[in-house]
């Protein structure tokens, strides 16, 4: 038999969208640095592995640190919440490599234009599809779209996650919070 000294926290009701917050924003940092680590040694492949990982790891932490069981609802937060602090350090990223290094965002066209002429898009569609695309892609732009797709899959990530991640209601107190 194994005896533990950690206190599962108790939370009241109003307190735990305020409680995951700090934990999805160290998760999603962690999982930025390791996924700009990755992508800096030329392993982008193994990004968006990174990426599922941090989302699921922020709720499978939650649940087993601190309260021991979980909500549905509660799970889908922490990885939205993970996920979208994620996309934030990889927006700022991206937006400082294609504000440093701007052939950076043409290189980037020119692979997807090669990519759809491969796939037998008609010429004309993708000359025309990739001329409104360099003029109105910018830094700020990739930045958004970056936020824009990575809280969107993190988004299905948690939905998919949480469901097995998840233990019933999580225990609730009528205490605050005492930090």
């Amino acid at each position: 038999m194994q005896l533990s000294c950690k206190k599962k926290m108790m939370h009241t009701q109003d307190e735990l969208p305020v409680a995951i917050t700090p934990l999805a924003m160290t998760v999603g940092a962690f999982t930025a640095v390791l996924m700009l680590v990755f992508s800096a040694v030329g392993w982008q492949f193994m990004v968006w592995f990174i990426f599922m990982f941090g989302v699921w790891y922020g709720m499978r932490f939650w649940r087993k640190e601190k309260v021991g069981s979980i909500s549905y609802f509660l799970a889908l937060n922490i990885g939205a919440k993970t996920a979208f602090y994620t996309s934030l350090i990889m927006a700022f990223a991206n937006y400082v490599a294609a504000t440093l290094e701007p052939s950076l965002i043409i290189k980037t066209l020119d692979a997807v234009e090669q990519r759809l002429l491969t796939l037998e898009v008609p010429s004309l569609l993708t000359e025309t599809a990739m001329q409104q695309w360099r003029e109105i892609l910018t830094p700020l732009m990739l930045g958004g779209i970056t936020i824009f797709m990575y809280t969107v899959f993190g988004f299905f990530v948690a939905l998919f996650c949480a469901f097995f991640i998840k233990k019933g209601q999580p225990p609730v107190s009528d205490e605050p919070l005492n930090p």
